[in-house]
């Protein structure tokens, strides 16, 4: 809730601040307009895609920057070198936030600077490999559905996963949601990640 607050008190300040500007009779009033509707455009773009709290605060711990950035649906923290994966639930859908880490404390991650080495949608699963611009570490995240819940994972750097699986029923059908995800402590070119499901595996490669 703060974190939204915030974000709106900065864009009032904003507005209050270009009100003043359009007050100025000294300017043009075509070019005040064209100003005006330049700057609100900006601020707006900005604002979605940056955090201004970055600029003046550093969250002590990951769980702190997660309770304030994420609510109160976080599923699941995995901690890296250099950051943390914070897995939460928003809207009834799952989504990560990477939080980078500094000598002081943790930052708010942001989409634009998450980027998606690898993402396969196949075999009845979606897995993706995430970093941080400026970072070093990478996290992998899988999530499918299987008909049984005998479902593992295990990856070339034996990476330790957190896995969260579900039974649901569907009609007739009975199914198990299944994620998973880890840090990948060592992640090189040539990295595979195989998922076995009822005996039967999926190898997948970097």
């Amino acid at each position: 809730m703060w974190n939204l607050i915030i974000r709106d008190i900065a864009f009032l300040l904003f507005v209050a601040a270009l009100v003043l500007f359009l007050r100025d009779k000294r300017s043009k009033k075509r070019r005040r307009r064209g100003v005006a509707l330049a700057a609100t455009l900006i601020a707006a773009i900005t604002l979605s895609l940056c955090r201004i709290e970055n600029v003046f605060y550093t969250f002590p711990t990951a769980e702190s920057v997660a309770a304030y950035a994420c609510g109160d649906d976080v599923n699941c923290i995995v901690d890296g070198k250099s950051s943390s994966l914070i897995l939460y639930t928003d809207e009834d859908s799952y989504t990560m936030m990477i939080a980078p880490r500094q000598k002081s404390g943790y930052k708010i991650g942001t989409d634009i600077r998450t980027k998606r080495v690898l993402e396969y949608l196949g075999d009845g699963y979606a897995v993706y490999i995430l970093e941080y611009m400026g970072i070093e570490d990478h996290y992998i995240y899988i999530v499918g559905r299987g008909d049984t819940s005998e479902i593992s994972v295990e990856d070339s750097c034996n990476s330790k996963f957190v896995e969260f699986k579900e039974e649901n029923v569907f009609g007739n059908v009975e199914f198990t949601d299944y994620q998973a995800l880890a840090f990948i402590e060592e992640y090189t070119e040539g990295y595979t990640v195989t998922i076995t499901s009822g005996g039967e595996s999926i190898t997948i490669t970097a």
